[in-house]
């Protein structure tokens, strides 16, 4: 639950696994006080970004292998 400025409480369900009773950091809209998101940490944000560079990094590894497997088979190594 979270109260605005002007003294309105409001009820936000977090996506978050937890539980249930850890504080969380909310933004909301002061025309829209209803409509509120979960602030994200910066060391969630650096997580983010860094699983969505691995993953192209990741693709590149295995298809590197498999296509240096595939000269192998073709020379004769």
């Amino acid at each position: 639950m979270y109260t605005t400025v002007t003294g309105q409480d409001y009820t936000y369900r977090s996506t978050r696994t937890g539980t249930g009773t850890d504080p969380i950091e909310v933004t909301y809209d002061r025309a829209h006080p209803g409509d509120a998101e979960e602030d994200i940490s910066l060391m969630g944000m650096l997580f983010g970004v860094l699983i969505v560079l691995a993953m192209p990094g990741f693709g590149a590894a295995v298809a590197t292998f498999f296509a240096a497997r595939e000269i192998a088979v073709l020379w004769g190594d």
